[in-house]
């Protein structure tokens, strides 16, 4: 739907004025359209696997919205902070799920990758296995809950 809106919008306001092959930053503009959507889309999987998890773990709506607020807001930032605070560590620390966020800026931008310091794909690959962990782990913990 963003995608249809975006070329109604284009189509509308800007016209011809820019050519999607135009190149910005790295990529044709297109390219990079498609790559923000792609990053988005995993994101968007991956906060939705976390959220079932955090709901069948957590009873509360008001903290599991809470906590996937801040997760939203101060994940990819805190992430940074960890790897700077212990630079011995950051081969780990890299892994962390609070660094998958940086998916959505890292695929249309490459220098981003500095922020996960993961490769585009390591990013694609830890996301989709983050998704299937929390997806698998919220679904045992939901079968084995008392209604």
């Amino acid at each position: 739907m963003s995608l249809v809106v975006t070329l109604i919008f284009k189509m509308i306001f800007v016209g011809n004025h820019y050519s999607w092959t135009t190149i910005y930053q790295q990529h044709h503009l297109i390219v990079g359209l498609t790559l923000n959507m792609v990053g988005a889309v995993i994101y968007m999987l991956f906060i939705i696997a976390l959220a079932f998890l955090l709901i069948t773990v957590i009873r509360v709506n008001a903290a599991v919205v809470g906590i996937g607020l801040a997760i939203g807001f101060f994940g990819a930032g805190l992430s940074s902070f960890m790897m700077g605070a212990f630079p011995g560590l950051t081969a780990i620390i890299k892994w962390n799920p609070l660094n998958m966020i940086n998916i959505i800026g890292q695929l249309a931008n490459a220098n981003d990758s500095k922020f996960s310091l993961l490769t585009d794909s390591q990013l694609i690959w830890a996301n989709l296995t983050y998704v299937l962990i929390f997806l698998i782990v919220g679904m045992v913990v939901f079968k084995r809950q008392r209604v």
